[in-house]
């Protein structure tokens, strides 16, 4: 039996095929901020989902505004007993508290910025800073007595060199982030 130890040549080559496993069998991780990003994106899209939903069993008109000076996405209901007026009581089902995203002060969203917000509208040239969706789900909204249905739509969100878009199919309401 030989008392002989390991070459310097044997451990190179043991830790570069570790190195070589390792990069293989574990998956690729996202960077942190990326991983901010996603969870921001699926944010919006289930406030804006949460927004259709709620049209569709209260019956009542219900939105999403997204402002990109104060970073901030609203969920609101529309009082239409006399001017149509924004009422911003709608509450989170989860957590019971107002559906008000602050991207600057929430820190489960820091990192995060909306870079843009954008709602068009058929007949209409500039786009709208809102989402509205009737009592059957659909985006559309009274333009002083014109019923203009979505024709296109996007917020993006960004952080770093990421980003990511939330889409509002028109006619259906259907929310995808990409």
């Amino acid at each position: 039996m030989s008392d002989r130890g390991i070459t310097l040549l044997e451990l190179v080559l043991v830790v570069a095929l570790l190195g070589i496993l390792a990069l293989v069998v574990l998956p690729a991780v996202q960077p942190y901020d990326e991983q901010k990003l996603d969870v921001a994106a699926q944010e919006v899209a289930a406030a804006v989902r949460f927004a259709r939903d709620e049209a569709i069993r209260t019956g009542t008109r219900h939105g999403v505004i997204v402002n990109v000076g104060s970073q901030r996405l609203q969920v609101f209901w529309l009082d239409t007993s006399a001017l149509p007026t924004r009422i911003f009581d709608v509450r989170d089902p989860l957590d019971k508290k107002l559906y008000d995203l602050q991207f600057a002060t929430d820190p489960d969203l820091s990192g995060v910025k909306v870079t843009g917000a954008s709602f068009y509208y058929r007949g209409r040239v500039n786009p709208t800073d809102f989402v509205g969706f009737d009592k059957r789900g659909t985006p559309k909204f009274n333009d002083s007595g014109t019923i203009r249905l979505l024709s296109n739509s996007e917020i993006k969100l960004g952080s770093g060199d990421a980003e990511r878009i939330i889409k509002v199919a028109p006619v259906t309401g259907r929310v995808t982030v990409l």
